[in-house]
């Protein structure tokens, strides 16, 4: 995450469209949304487990996901909106 790449995102976004985060990362996911919540975005969600969340059920499993719940590790994700 970059403050350029954010800037960038923002100004080709329709108002109310959404950034979905998440990692497995903690440390990670913690500078983030310190970051995030500097930039233009609005942080509308955020959990340090989504698939326990109420947004479990949205959400899109990727490869990577599936494989750090297998170990039983957390996701920790937010929802950006412009």
């Amino acid at each position: 995450i970059q403050k350029k790449f954010l800037e960038d995102l923002y100004s080709v976004m329709k108002p109310g469209a959404y950034v979905e985060f998440k990692t497995d990362h903690y440390g990670y996911f913690q500078w983030a949304t310190q970051f995030f919540n500097k930039g233009p975005f609005e942080m509308v969600f955020y959990t340090e487990d989504l698939h326990n969340s109420c947004r479990a059920d949205e959400n899109f499993v990727t490869h990577f996901e599936t494989l750090f719940l297998k170990k039983r590790q957390p996701i920790y994700g937010c929802l950006l909106r412009k």
